[in-house]
């Protein structure tokens, strides 16, 4: 009986899946049918090289997650990481990212890391995201305005107009995770905000437990320089992987390197990050044809944008959903989750 019944909730779940991965097939198909055709136009190289330097992406990001879990009871293995980085780009795109931390500190959750902990994890994770994004972005920045990059030295203004806003995020955040007096005022404050009475209210707990979780964690990472520095780099290096991927697509045939394009695209997606949009849908592609359409034909950025946007969100959000749909909670009796 309780074989059929497994049974049956793995046919429901899979149908699920299947129908997510139709709607988003139909929500993004523009996106998607011209990426299969664009994909047509470049050597079979090329695109085999780009999904490759997804796959590093996220098996890079293994790494982190599980970097992260190094001095816990229940430290996840890399590939366990790797398998969390593809199971949250499912959740990803069906939420415009918005579901892509709830599905990581699941995730740990079912790995035996009780939800505070996965919290706290998770928001340190982002923070470390930010860091290298910001540095990365305002290094390439710098790099390309004083090699005289059309589009850039166009632009610098706004350029670093950017660069102060991630800088002041940035800031921000390290200083909620790493003292307990900065986490206290920001409590403090979020108490006179969302006081009683107040639309809010209902949140109070959740965003002081957040801000409880993120500064715990963030001062045992930050008491280990090595460790804090060692995850940055891995950021670095993840985020090299996706960078890379314009570089591959335009350099056999216009006059640019996979270098120039690398930082490029760190510049782009530091201005993305500073305006809000969900996931960055929108601003990325306007900012990605704004600075690569500055060195080459807008119809080649337009195509190489798509084809971006195809390797980095629509490959891991099949791959994911694979992922999701074998996915099976395991409880185990002696792990007790924080309440």
């Amino acid at each position: 009986m309780k074989d059929k019944k497994e049974i049956k909730k793995s046919i429901i779940k899979w149908l699920v899946i299947i129908a997510i991965i139709i709607l988003v097939y139909f929500w993004r198909r523009d996106l998607i049918d011209d990426a299969i055709y664009e994909m047509t136009e470049i050597p079979v190289s090329a695109g085999i090289l780009c999904l490759v330097m997804t796959l590093l992406y996220f098996a890079t990001e293994g790494l982190i997650i599980s970097s992260m879990t190094i001095r816990e009871e229940k430290k996840l293995p890399w590939y366990k990481g790797f398998l969390s980085g593809l199971f949250c780009a499912f959740y990803r795109l069906i939420t415009l990212g918005s579901g892509s931390g709830f599905a990581e500190i699941y995730y740990y959750n079912c790995n035996g890391i009780p939800v505070s902990k996965g919290t706290g994890m998770t928001l340190v994770q982002y923070t470390f995201q930010k860091i290298a994004i910001g540095i990365f972005g305002t290094a390439s920045f710098f790099y390309l305005y004083a090699a005289g990059q059309e589009g850039i030295t166009d632009y610098a203004i706004y350029m670093v107009l950017g660069i102060i806003v991630i800088t002041a995020i940035v800031f921000f955040l390290v200083l909620i995770a790493v003292s307990e007096k900065v986490a206290a005022l920001i409590i403090r404050i979020a108490e006179k905000i969302m006081k009683e009475g107040s639309r809010f209210h209902s949140k109070l707990d959740t965003v002081k437990s957040n801000i409880i979780n993120f500064n715990k964690e963030g001062r045992e990472i930050w008491s280990h320089k090595g460790h804090f520095v060692f995850i940055v780099l891995l950021n670095f290096v993840k985020f090299i992987c996706w960078y890379s991927i314009p570089g591959i697509l335009l350099s056999q045939e216009f006059n640019v390197t996979i270098i120039q394009c690398i930082a490029v695209m760190a510049v782009v997606n530091m201005i993305s990050c500073v305006m809000v949009t969900p996931s960055g849908i929108g601003t990325l592609e306007f900012m990605f044809v704004l600075l690569f359409g500055a060195v080459l034909p807008e119809e080649n950025a337009t195509a190489a944008v798509i084809l971006y946007r195809f390797y980095t969100w629509i490959v891991p959000f099949i791959i994911g959903a694979f992922i999701a749909g074998f996915h099976k909670r395991k409880v185990n009796p002696d792990f007790q989750p924080d309440t």
